[in-house]
């Protein structure tokens, strides 16, 4: 839950007005993809009704869903450690913030 609301705050930082709108809608339909996603993954994992163990690590329909959350979860640390840039200093972040409200001010 605390991601989300760090994520969002980070797409009001970053964006300008215009681009805004756009990048909201698509963290929210990232966010909403994984509500239906994520229960079928969990679905599929429980097919699995004999479980197996390899070396000392048991695969079974209560144990795939865990290891397949911990699999993504490490292949998304991945890929923002990878390809995740910050291009704005904390002085442009501040000169942005300031001309991003006086927009605001201008359209009420």
């Amino acid at each position: 839950a605390g991601c989300i609301a760090i994520a969002r705050s980070y797409h009001g930082t970053v964006t300008s007005l215009d681009e805004r709108t756009g990048v909201v809608s698509k963290g929210s339909m990232a966010q909403a993809m994984g509500f239906i996603v994520g229960p079928g993954l969990s679905f599929l994992t429980s097919l699995v009704h004999k479980g197996v163990t390899i070396n000392n690590w048991e695969l079974s329909q209560y144990t795939m869903p865990a290891y397949l959350s911990v699999v993504l979860i490490a292949v998304n640390m991945v890929i923002v450690a990878v390809w995740f840039r910050e291009d704005v200093t904390p002085a442009e972040f501040m000169v942005n913030s300031v001309i991003q409200s006086s927009e605001m001010a201008t359209l009420r």
